[in-house]
């Protein structure tokens, strides 16, 4: 693909929608003529010599010439791009990616070999995310360039990125509206009825100075007060967004229960149905 084409496709489709990244075919027509000469070189030993060598040659550069032709036909490595996520189509296996859990796209060159690289939060506490980023600056990266100018493609992933980042934002308000509307009705029921405290500036002030503001809700024991002259807490609940997403659930559990003496945290992914499947609630006795 042609320096023009590939800046062209850049601009092709509107930021968001599904879109279809496939390696460049000018590379992959190359190895394909390499491994062919290497086929042929192979061919030749076997026939005038019995070289156990030939052998070797046909059959490993055999598996590289289908490699190249599976990549131009499009049927190998695919970048699939959509709204919310990202998948890594490599000959049948797929692995998706969102995009609230990575981040910090760049160009990572290492030796001959440019990459893209990135960095994704299940890699942050590992020791092979740490050697991969001592390595090549990052915890991960694409293995291709998918046809455009790294650069290019660095930009293209950073705006589908900051897209899906606008996007799980704004789950993420939907929801804490829509479990405001909810909470009064169960805390009804409680023998220990709280204040539901929402807005940003109000759980600031309401927390520690020391602890960092991570919380979505918070639900207060009555007028009751911490031994530091703030409301005591009985009930904290993360509604997960872009930020406190990639915080340590063990970091929230000793802020939860052991800052604040909550008696229960709760975890709430709105990627999808997130007052039904993907709570997790987590009560201080369990804690302790």
């Amino acid at each position: 693909m042609t320096e023009p084409a590939a800046s062209a496709q850049l601009h092709d489709q509107p930021i968001g929608t599904r879109r279809v990244l496939h390696p460049s075919r000018g590379r992959w027509i190359s190895v394909a003529v390499i491994a062919a000469l290497f086929i042929l070189i192979g061919v030749f030993l076997i026939t005038t010599r019995g070289s156990w060598i030939g052998w070797l040659s046909v059959i490993f550069f055999g598996f590289v010439f289908a490699i190249a032709l599976a990549q131009m036909a499009g049927r190998g490595t695919q970048l699939i791009l959509h709204a919310d996520t990202f998948e890594l189509a490599n000959f049948g296996r797929n692995s998706t990616e969102r995009w609230d859990e990575v981040r910090n796209f760049t160009v990572s060159r290492q030796s001959y070999n440019t990459l893209i690289g990135y960095d994704r939060m299940r890699d942050e506490a590992t020791r092979m995310g740490s050697l991969n980023r001592v390595v090549g600056g990052s915890t991960a990266a694409l293995p291709d360039t998918f046809g455009l100018a790294p650069a290019d493609l660095v930009a293209l992933m950073t705006a589908y990125h900051q897209n899906g980042i606008e996007r799980s934002w704004q789950r993420h308000h939907e929801t804490v509206r829509e479990l405001s509307k909810t909470l009064p009705a169960e805390l009804d029921t409680s023998d220990r009825p709280g204040h539901i405290i929402t807005e940003p500036d109000d759980i600031r002030r309401a927390l520690p100075d020391d602890m960092q503001p991570w919380p979505s809700l918070l639900i207060t024991d009555g007028d009751a007060k911490r031994d530091d002259g703030g409301p005591k807490i009985q009930m904290v609940i993360d509604i997960l967004n872009p930020d406190s997403r990639w915080l340590d659930r063990a970091v929230k559990e000793r802020s939860a229960f052991d800052n604040l003496g909550a008696d229960e945290l709760r975890i709430i992914d709105p990627a999808e149905n997130p007052l039904e499947t993907n709570v997790v609630h987590l009560r201080r006795t369990d804690y302790d």
